[in-house]
This record gives structure tokens, sequence and C-alpha cells, in this order.
């Protein structure tokens, strides 16, 4: 049995129940980044008609071989009034940037995203000039197909997740879901 004066069994016990606490938080950044992307539900509540931004998926080409590449294009437009965020990371204490996400597992990202202009604003919501889109927008992504993807006709889905702002008041991070038909051939 160990034998601790008072001082190290009160510090033996801190040390426990700190070790104890960072094992219930301990995940790694990809868990993170799952948690982020694949559980968000923030705001779904919200009808579409409400969350200021109507967008479009389109592929080109829609029928692929095993082992092609396609390109998915999200076309977007913005109500009037309010912006939505570029796809690159702008600094510390800026909005997360808006991304694809696609949930089919046959489909690897070969590319960068790429978007359409934006333009540089103060924007007031976040203090600082930040890059945007406003009015009509678009965001690209090139895929490859899997070689062991079975041929036939498939529902690409996905989502694109954005915050959108109107100079004083910002959503939290919100998801706008399509779905496109993709054939994949021998």
């Amino acid at each position: 049995m160990l034998r601790f004066k008072n001082g190290q069994k009160l510090l033996f016990f801190a040390g426990v129940l700190i070790l104890s606490l960072l094992s219930l938080c301990n995940f790694d950044e990809a868990q993170a980044q799952k948690i982020d992307l694949d559980t968000l539900e923030i705001d779904q509540g919200i009808k579409q008609a409400n969350r200021n931004v109507s967008i479009i998926a389109r592929i080109s080409p829609t029928t692929v071989f095993r082992g092609d590449q396609l390109t998915l294009r999200i076309i977007g437009r913005i109500d009037p009034g309010h912006h939505l965020y570029s796809i690159r990371q702008q600094g510390g204490f800026a909005p997360d940037p808006t991304k694809i996400v696609i949930t089919d597992p046959f489909l690897n990202a070969v590319s960068e995203m790429d978007e359409s202009a934006t333009l540089l604003i103060h924007d007031d919501a976040f203090g600082t000039p930040l890059q945007v889109h406003q009015d009509d927008f678009w965001i690209s992504l090139r895929y490859h197909v899997s070689g062991k993807a079975n041929p036939g006709v498939y529902q690409l889905r996905g989502y694109l997740i954005y915050q959108i702002c109107n100079n004083r008041i910002c959503s939290l991070p919100l998801k706008n879901h399509f779905h496109e038909k993709i054939t994949i051939s021998n």
C-alpha cells in the first residue's frame, strides 16, 4: 500500500482526475473534422426559403467510365443583401471556408476547389476585410471515379457547407444538400 503525506495525496488524486478527464476528451483532428462535417445538424430545421442561398449541382460528364474523372460544379444564387464566404481560409477570427462535401465513397477529390471571382468587402459582423460571394456564384471540384465502382446509374449525393451574412448577423454553419444522377460504364 502506498503512503502519502496530505499534500502528496491531494496532488496524486488531482493528477488522476486530470488524466481521467483528458482520456474522456481524447480524439484526434480527423475525428473532429468528421464531427464537423458529417454530423452537423445546426439550422437544419430552417426552411430552404429562409436560408438565402439556392444551389443546383451540375456534373460533367454525366456518363463516365470507371477510373475516369468528372467535375462537380455547384451553382448558387444568394439573396440580395447577403453574402457567402470564399472557399479559402481567411485568417484567425474569420468564418470557416465554404466547401463541397461528397458522401459517396466511389469518388475521390483530385483537385483543389475552385470558385468564381470573389469580392473583398469589409465585413462588419467579423470586423475585418473578407473575400465573399454576392448574387450568383459557382464552386467546382474535380473527382476520380474508383476503378472498383460497379457500372450503373447512381445518385451522387453531397452538400455545400457555408455561412451567410447580411453584414450585421451571420448564420451558424448551414448545409444545403444536393443530388445529381451519374452513370458509370464499364
